[in-house]
């Protein structure tokens, strides 16, 4: 895998890497990498109640869909790791589910149905989720596909708020829109500092995204953790990056991971990392155990896991819990250093 340049626009981004989302073949290619992008669309009166200035980068909607893509990584079982931004998550799947041929429609359609289950449970509110597929031929292509991603975060980001404050402003949608059709990101950011520092200083996954895979605890036990501080050069982002998609295995919870308190409908355990640090990456880590276990794990009794490569993991306490992905190498070579 080589390592991309970082002066590439985002249109650059957008002609190299949406042609892969129209291909139209009923069956996956095998030995390809799969990419799913759902995003979501609301459709209940719910909705009516909550602040349209709010959609889709309000606290409570981001922490909503951090929620799903926390339920997918756990329940579904599938994903290397996911990228959320806006109202959108980006599923990178797991080498072995492209191992075979797999049915586009039952492949894109399960994931979106079971992301609009997730959201609804940890929300209250109903969406739809509209998935599209990429298969892409090489580990560069993912590197290239997920830039974008962190690219188009940003674009919304300046494009949201800045629509917002020029409504404020009484322009009207005509005007607002040839101003964001004219402006940079770095213009669109300089104009919302200069008219309201309250927009430009969102946390950073609101602005960059978030990325989230799965690990283990320092128990051994299945957990979800996640990097919310992407706030990163291009080139920066993408030297990080690549030993992400290339590792053989995601960096386990650490001791120095930040618990993360989740949402009451919410049974994950979750950590955060302060920073995606690529050492981390590219060997397989085991914190030390703690002294204390969670409380919900006392509750639950011991369980032992039997691992059956490329089916769900069985668990006798009955409870359903995630296999960590070990990544061929075959398929993801290790980054040249």
């Amino acid at each position: 895998m080589t390592r991309k340049s970082p002066d590439r626009t985002l249109s650059e981004y957008d002609r190299t890497l949406k042609r892969f989302e129209q291909v139209n073949d009923t069956a996956t290619l095998p030995d390809v990498h799969l990419v799913i992008r759902i995003d979501a669309h609301r459709i209940s009166k719910d909705w009516v109640s909550y602040p349209d200035e709010e959609y889709p980068l309000g606290d409570s909607f981001v922490r909503w869909l951090e929620a799903t893509a926390w339920y997918l990584l756990k329940e579904e079982r599938k994903f290397r790791f996911v990228f959320v931004h806006g109202d959108e998550i980006s599923c990178y799947l797991s080498p072995i589910e492209t191992k075979q041929e797999r049915k586009r429609v039952r492949l894109v359609s399960g994931i979106a149905s079971a992301a609009s289950t997730y959201f609804l449970k940890t929300s209250g509110r109903g969406v739809l989720f509209h998935a599209v597929l990429s298969e892409l031929p090489t580990a560069d292509h993912v590197l290239d596909y997920f830039t974008w991603q962190w690219k188009v975060a940003q674009r919304n980001f300046t494009s949201r708020y800045l629509g917002i404050l020029l409504a404020r402003q009484g322009k009207v949608a005509e005007e607002i829109h040839q101003i964001l059709s004219s402006t940079s990101i770095e213009q669109r950011l300089e104009l919302l500092a200069h008219e309201d520092r309250t927009l430009v200083k969102r946390p950073s996954e609101v602005r960059y995204g978030s990325i989230w895979w799965l690990g283990e605890d320092s128990l051994g036990l299945p957990c979800v953790i996640g990097c919310r501080n992407l706030a990163l050069s291009d080139s920066e982002f993408i030297e990080t990056m690549v030993p992400y998609i290339t590792a053989e295995r995601f960096p386990n919870h650490s001791t120095t991971d930040r618990s993360e308190v989740t949402p009451a409908q919410s049974d994950a355990h979750v950590y955060i990392v302060e920073h995606l640090d690529p050492t981390r990456a590219t060997v397989t880590f085991h914190a030390e155990a703690h002294d204390t276990v969670r409380k919900s794990d006392n509750e639950a009794g011991p369980r032992s896991v039997k691992m059956k490569p490329g089916k769900r993991n069985e668990i006798e306490s009955g409870e359903k819990e995630a296999e960590p992905f070990r990544i061929r190498r075959k398929l993801l070579p290790r980054a040249r250093r």
